[in-house]
């Protein structure tokens, strides 16, 4: 890249006046009227631009000379219509013409290298088809060399070619220059051969007398280019050899292709040639070249500082490509192989495209120092075939991929290892999946926890159904026993109450049983108060007191009667004891009837309300257990909906890629649960197991819900 400024048609005498105010007045000098009608272009550029580079300069000033690195500048003058009394200048039109044009180049490289050319610009024909131009000398000032000496070039219509040549002295000798622009068609009448950008230059010190420097070369075209089955070879050679200065030392060569077809092809040739002829050459050609510094050839050939080649080569099916560039400072190389595996088989690298191997580039520099080896291709890993770069450096060896991880899911992946050998060396994988694992993940893990909420509730409204319905079947079963119960109730107070009237009955019977012994009693002793004696007819006191017992016979009649009517009296309570006692025998059968009426209803209600509810409580309860984690998931899910129990923010891992070939290993998730906060842990991811994932992720949720 270069960059500059032109000035056209400007007046160097006014514009020093102008500048110095008046000051300084160079109209004076002889010849100073010569600059009155000027172009000057002035350009920087950081490194050479040659002159046959498709970027070239836009001031015609500095299109047709080679750019160098530093400061150019070109200047164009042309003779004013009147020199006035400018005797210099009438004498320069009077002996070159009053068209001509006088052009100037100075060159600075550095602060000590300096080169100037002066020549008439103005073409003049000797010959029909030859024109002469740029007629001068030129001085070069410099730290290696210091030299003076004529230059000029002939231009020929036919065949359409421009040379270029010099000669003159150096601080070492004399020196006879020439180069050629353009190709010479059918050069020596070989309608096969075209030759072009010729150069050579020699150099003779004078004592003692040898060749100090010799440089030559050209560019050629091989083949027929008027038939238009043939493809003709292009190719060049330069070489420069000196022996005052080896730093000027160079060589450069390239050509199109080299194969035994292509050389047939040149000139039309089609022979059927045995397979292992048609596969061995360069297909893609091959160039090379080498210099100690920075050269451009007169004629705009660049050779660049160091070594460098660039080709294809091939021997039947095996191929290598190569761009080698080594210079003072730093070794670039880069080459096409063929593909390989590292890291224990386990990494395969090929080319990008299917005809192609993977890129070697290897990149060094000692100043500064640094080391650096890249392989562009495709790369197969983990089921992943995908193009990167491979780096390899001081310390590692690196790359990144993305794809379909083991054929499954997305990831993306960063590949690396200690620095080591490739092929034996110890893969790590850090890799990160994307949405399609989050997803499926999701979906299962959401998919297995509704399935156990849906059981939870199907089984917790089975056993909230049977409880209802044992509830009932007891409640049913408490109606006969509340009647048996009733029942009993009333057969236990009529059969207090005959017992009551029972205990009456033979209260009464003991009250008549001692009225009746009491009224015994009485007639006993009366009975014995009013026993008549047997008197003698005579004893009248024995007489006397018998007669005195009349009235006790009559005491004692009327005992007899109490007697009796106690009797009676006793015989009706005995009879009352007697009815009471079989009013409470039939109170007590109808009693323990009902006792048994209601131990039978007491069985139904113990089955029923006892043990049936019960069983039906303890289900529920035993459901509750069972199912805690669905009815907790339940509870927390948002809104009632199970959509947003889980998500997954991030999944990633870091381990060999040996283990990672096996789809098993530990990772680490960043995840949601419920909306709540993000949170990263630890999980062991199985590819192909996805299920035993579910299952983990719905473990951490049994736990964060306390299931």
């Amino acid at each position: 890249m270069a960059a500059g400024v032109t000035l056209s048609n400007i007046g160097i005498v006014p514009a020093v006046s102008k500048l110095t105010g008046g000051a300084l007045d160079i109209s004076v000098i002889p010849g100073a009227s010569i600059l009155s009608q000027t172009s000057v272009a002035f350009a920087v550029s950081p490194s050479t631009m040659p002159r046959d580079q498709h970027l070239t300069m836009s001031s015609p000033l500095l299109a047709d000379v080679n750019i160098n690195q530093g400061v150019s500048i070109a200047a164009a003058f042309t003779l004013p219509a009147d020199c006035g009394q400018d005797f210099f200048c009438k004498v320069v039109k009077k002996l070159l013409g009053a068209d001509i044009e006088l052009n100037l180049l100075a060159t600075l490289t550095t602060a000590s290298d300096l080169y100037m050319r002066a020549v008439v610009g103005t073409p003049v024909t000797l010959a029909d088809g030859i024109v002469m131009q740029d007629v001068g000398f030129e001085i070069e000032v410099g730290t290696t060399n210091n030299a003076i000496g004529i230059t000029g070039s002939l231009e020929f219509e036919t065949p359409p070619v421009i040379l270029r040549g010099g000669i003159g002295v150096s601080q070492s000798g004399g020196y006879l220059r020439m180069s050629s622009e353009g190709m010479w068609n059918e050069a020596f009448g070989l309608d096969f051969l075209a030759i072009g950008d010729i150069i050579f230059e020699l150099s003779i010190t004078p004592e003692p007398t040898v060749i100090a420097s010799l440089e030559f070369g050209g560019r050629a075209i091989i083949g027929y280019q008027n038939n238009p089955s043939a493809t003709t070879i292009e190719g060049s050679a330069y070489i420069g050899v000196n022996k005052i200065d080896p730093r000027q030392n160079y060589c450069s060569g390239s050509i199109s292709v080299l194969t035994v077809p292509a050389i047939l092809r040149a000139f039309g040739q089609t022979f059927q040639l045995p397979s292992f002829l048609e596969e061995i050459g360069f297909p893609d050609g091959a160039s090379i070249s080498f210099s100690a510094i920075e050269q451009t050839l007169p004629n705009g050939v660049t050779i660049p500082q160091g070594f460098f080649f660039s080709g294809t080569l091939q021997i039947l099916f095996f191929s290598v490509s190569a761009d080698i560039k080594l210079d003072s400072t730093s070794l670039y190389a880069k080459v096409t192989v063929s593909s390989f595996d590292i890291g224990n088989g386990l990494i395969q690298i090929s080319g990008s495209g299917s005809e192609t191997g993977p890129i070697l580039k290897v990149d060094i520099s000692w100043i500064p120092m640094h080391a650096e080896l890249l392989i562009d291709g495709s790369v197969t890993v983990l089921g992943i075939t995908a193009s990167t770069t491979i780096s390899m450096d001081a310390s590692r060896t690196y790359f990144y991929i993305e794809g379909s991880f083991l054929g499954m899911f997305s990831a993306s992946l960063e590949i690396e290892a200690s620095y080591g050998s490739l092929k034996e060396a110890v893969f790590s994988a850090t890799g990160t999946f994307k949405n399609d694992l989050f997803s499926t993940l999701r979906d299962k893990v959401e998919g297995a926890l509704d399935k156990l909420v849906k059981e939870a509730n199907e089984a917790l409204d089975g056993a909230r159904s049977d409880v209802s319905k044992a509830h009932e079947d007891c409640d049913a079963a408490r109606g006969p026993f509340n009647d048996a119960q009733a029942d009993v109730d009333s057969a236990q107070r009529d059969f207090d109450n005959a017992v009551a009237d029972l205990e009456g009955a033979k209260r009464d019977l003991d009250n008549e049983k001692r009225k009746f012994d009491d009224a015994v009693a009485d007639l006993n002793e009366k009975q014995r108060s009013c026993q008549f004696r047997d008197c003698a007819w005579y004893d009248a006191i024995c007489h006397a007191e018998n007669a005195g017992l009349a009235l006790c016979q009559a005491g004692l009649e009327i005992a007899k009667g109490t007697v009796e009517a106690t009797k009676h009296t006793l015989d009706v309570a005995k009879l009352a004891v007697s009815g009471a006692q079989v009013v409470v025998d039939n109170s007590r059968w109808t009693l323990d009837a009902a006792k048994g009426v209601l131990e039978g209803t007491k069985v139904t209600v113990h089955a029923t309300c006892d043990v049936g509810v019960y069983a039906a409580e303890g289900t529920l309860i035993a459901v509750r257990e069972t199912h805690e984690f669905g009815i907790k998931v339940a509870e927390r899910a948002i809104n009632g909906v199970l959509g947003g129990v889980l998500d997954i923010r991030e999944m990633g891992f870091s381990v060999t890629v040996a283990v990672a070939e096996t789809g098993s290993f530990e990772g680490w998730m960043k995840v949601s649960f419920f909306g709540d906060d993000p949170v990263t842990m630890d999980i062991a991811i199985k590819i192909f197991s996805i299920e035993d994932m579910v299952t983990a992720i719905c473990d951490v949720v049994k736990d964060i819900v306390g299931a």
